[in-house]
């Protein structure tokens, strides 16, 4: 298993396969907004790139697909590189 200072876990290991992700697939649009709007309001972010986060922020997203995906792969149902 893969591990920073900030993350115990960044592995996942199932019957002689492993998956990993890049990211926060977890995170939903409305955690994002809040995310951004707080960067801004401590000035770690300007408002320039506030404004394109928010524009991108409730575009479409892999998360469902993601999330079945990895409960299948934890399952053993698939491989990781499997065509879905």
């Amino acid at each position: 298993m893969a591990t920073t200072k900030h993350t115990d876990l960044q592995v996942l290991y199932s019957q002689d396969k492993f998956i990993t992700v890049q990211g926060h697939p977890e995170f939903t649009a409305q955690i994002e907004g809040e995310k951004l709007r707080r960067n801004l309001e401590l000035g770690t972010m300007d408002q320039k790139v506030f404004d394109d986060g928010m524009m991108r922020v409730e575009r479409e997203n892999d998360g469902v697909w993601f999330a079945m995906t990895f409960i299948r792969f934890a399952l053993g149902e698939i491989s990781p590189f499997e065509d879905q």
